[in-house]
């Protein structure tokens, strides 16, 4: 009986012993399946993303040009490429609160117009010192208005100019707004007209139309409208003698002096 009984139990161990080692194996087996399935996702995720970027970039980005004369780019470029936009545009959406296609948007214009802040690393860099520079802007909308703001501002003049506008008399609670929607206003005047002097021939220019209206209603629309600066300080029309008639005005300008003006159903 003891015999028995010691046979037994070394056939249960023998049992116990080949389930473990099939366990082990059934394991080890999931394990290597699990691995090859991550690796595949991964490889057709990056497969994915380079070729949408590809298209994307396909004639944008000025790479080498075969026999025929299409546009080529290697690998290498489009991984970076691809890596920069993504990694841009998960910044944008954390830091700066943007929907994933206007992130999207923001990080390729960055790409397209070869800026300096296409690298992620040196973006987070200069939206901070924007923060910083430029209390109540939302540097995002900034953005969003005009990319290529974080290569061509000046800290130094971008804070001078904002503080101009103050000093102008727009209410202080439009400022941050105006420098959203009209980056244009941050950036240095050296080379163009400056912003007390486009802001003296708007009101001339909008007194001229609406011959009722005060400096300070002029003022008011602008700060409601300030891409009025340029829409309607460029216009050549205002250089002939005869009064220009806000009919004569391109579409979008009318609209926007209507709109400023508080004239719309006029």
């Amino acid at each position: 009986e003891e015999d028995e009984e010691e046979e037994e139990d070394e056939e249960e161990e023998e049992n116990e012993g080949e389930f473990e080692r099939r366990l082990a194996a059934a394991v080890e087996e999931a394990r290597d399946i699990l691995t090859e399935a991550t690796t595949r996702a991964q490889n057709e995720t990056r497969r994915e993303l380079l070729e949408t970027f590809n298209r994307t970039f396909y004639n944008t980005r000025g790479g080498k040009e075969d026999e025929e004369g299409e546009t080529t780019t290697t690998t290498t470029e489009q991984q970076k490429l691809a890596t920069n936009i993504a990694r841009t545009q998960s910044f944008l959406e954390i830091k700066c609160n943007m929907r994933d296609f206007e992130a999207a948007r923001v990080a390729k214009n960055l790409a397209l117009a070869k800026s300096v802040y296409e690298d992620v690393e040196d973006l987070m860099v200069q939206v901070d010192r924007l923060e910083k520079a430029l209390p109540g802007v939302n540097i995002g909308k900034l953005l969003q208005n005009d990319a290529s703001i974080v290569s061509r501002v000046n800290i130094n003049k971008a804070v001078k100019n904002m503080m101009t506008l103050y000093e102008l008399g727009f209410k202080r609670d439009r400022v941050p707004s105006m420098l959203e929607e009209c980056p244009r206003l941050l950036l240095d005047e050296t080379t163009d007209v400056s912003t007390r002097d486009r802001i003296r021939l708007v009101t001339e220019r909008i007194q001229s139309i609406f011959p009722d209206e005060t400096d300070e209603g002029c003022l008011y629309a602008i700060g409601e409208e300030p891409n009025l600066l340029w829409a309607l300080a460029d216009l050549d029309i205002f250089n002939r003698e005869a009064r220009v008639d806000i009919a004569e005005l391109p579409m979008t300008v009318q609209e926007m002096i209507c709109f400023a003006t508080g004239r719309e159903n006029e």
